[in-house]
């Protein structure tokens, strides 16, 4: 199995991990919510996938094609995983999940919202601050 957090290292020289780091922890909280089917956790589950199609539009798409839609997909992105870093703090306040295993998950969601904001960023497209005041 990849390891997300050490492909997320590598998110910036190579955008096609932080695709692939996406869809490994949306994997990993799908495995972990399989037998436990509460609502909490299939939002993040949902926010989860719904940030790796968004990068997978991105980062996927031949360089000819990424333009303002992409940057919409990118931020469309930043605003599903800031609802799932939200979700996953809830998730711990209800006992659902373990402070050891919401910190691991913690760690992962904002490795991926920071490798969001670079490509963001990378863009030209976003001021300081600014994506932050949009959610």
């Amino acid at each position: 199995m990849d390891d997300p957090l050490n492909d997320l290292q590598h998110a910036v020289a190579e955008p096609y991990l932080l695709y692939r780091s996406a869809i490994s922890l949306a994997t990993q909280v799908d495995r972990f919510f399989e037998r436990r089917f509460k609502s909490d956790g299939i939002e993040l589950a949902v926010r989860v996938m719904e940030v790796a199609a968004e990068l997978g539009t991105v980062l996927l798409s031949p360089p000819t094609e990424r333009n303002s839609s992409g940057t919409a997909s990118l931020r469309r992105a930043f605003g599903r995983i800031s609802s799932a870093i939200e979700t996953a703090q809830q998730l711990e306040r209800q006992k659902m999940l373990s402070s050891a295993r919401c910190k691991g998950l913690s760690e992962l969601l904002f490795e991926i919202r920071d490798g969001i904001i670079v490509l963001i960023g990378d863009r030209g497209n976003a001021k300081p601050g600014e994506l932050d005041k949009q959610n």
